[in-house]
């Protein structure tokens, strides 16, 4: 099962160590064969936007999640922009990919206007549309979340590459727990 992570998700999952939490997300991680997904967007996104030293962050969460011994892989993203994307971690998109990829930006943009957040809509965007074709996305950004929902509702043709999509906040518990809630659901369905 492949689960991607907005930025806050990944960067909440570090701090499970030392949680009652963590003997159980990583047994049934590795027990349900789940892989944690990110994009370069992830990992690159807040440095360029914020601060350099969000950097750090982003590394100890990638290198924890890591050294819990769960599996950690980094995607390319589905759509590719000018001045956002790494050329060698982004693949061509095709017309589905680019008009969800449109629609967010436009959703996100007003979301973010409305809720005071400054910003550029791009990256988020770009994260939206890479989640399409996983099991699981996890996000801890409003926006990003009822902008993705909104974009997908009437997208007949993305029925079969929608994720289930949850709305978490960026804590390690509430981010695990959703997760779990997932793995439980789906071991349960048996699917």
């Amino acid at each position: 099962m492949k689960v991607f992570l907005d930025t806050n998700a990944l960067i909440s999952l570090a701090g499970l160590p030392g949680t009652t939490l963590l003997s159980e997300f990583v047994s049934n991680c590795r027990s349900s064969g789940i892989a944690l997904c990110v994009s370069h967007i992830q990992v690159d996104e807040k440095v360029d936007r914020e601060m350099p030293s969000y950097q750090a962050r982003i590394d100890k969460a990638i290198l924890e999640v890591r050294n819990l011994g769960l599996e950690t892989v980094l995607e390319s993203t589905a759509v590719g922009v000018w001045d956002v994307s790494r050329w060698d971690l982004s693949r061509w998109s095709g017309e589905v990919e680019s008009a969800l990829y449109r629609k967010l930006v436009e959703l996100i943009s007003i979301c973010d206007r409305n809720t005071g957040k400054k910003g550029d809509a791009t990256r988020d965007a770009i994260t939206g549309v890479s989640a399409l074709d996983h099991d699981l996305f996890v996000v801890c950004d409003e926006c990003l979340f009822r902008s993705f929902q909104s974009a997908t509702a009437s997208q007949g043709n993305l029925r079969n590459r929608l994720p289930k999509t949850i709305l978490r906040k960026p804590t390690a518990e509430d981010v695990a727990t959703g997760i779990l809630e997932f793995i439980v659901a789906k071991n349960s369905s048996g699917n």
